[in-house]
């Protein structure tokens, strides 16, 4: 249930009206006031609600495309890292095939003598 405020029109007593209501009583005055799209207090209040609406939406798109961002960036940074654990490790491989290849070779040319 949404409220905007008003002002009634008999006494000046601040208002806060239902937002689906047509017609209402002043709890100050009695006056019955109809509601109409009209009245300067609901559009100035329907067009702040709406602007709001619109601020948060933009917000939250802007939030998204921030997160987005982020996301893109840890996953190159990730893939990075995997690429140099990667490296690292054809590096390590590729020294432990030399030294078995040295202590073969050694092993080899002390079986020859």
């Amino acid at each position: 249930m949404k409220f905007y405020k008003m002002q009634c029109p008999s006494c000046g007593a601040n208002l806060e009206v239902e937002n689906e209501l047509d017609s209402f009583f002043c709890k100050y005055c009695g006056t019955k006031i109809y509601v109409t799209e009209q009245d300067p207090e609901i559009i100035k209040a329907k067009t702040s609600i709406k602007l709001a609406k619109e601020k948060a939406e933009l917000e939250k798109v802007k939030l998204q495309q921030e997160l987005d961002i982020k996301k893109v960036k840890l996953q190159q940074e990730l893939d990075i890292k995997k690429q140099e654990n990667k490296d690292g490790t054809t590096i390590g491989l590729l020294i432990i095939g030399i030294i078995f290849l040295m202590y073969l070779f050694i092993y080899l040319l002390i079986q020859s003598i």
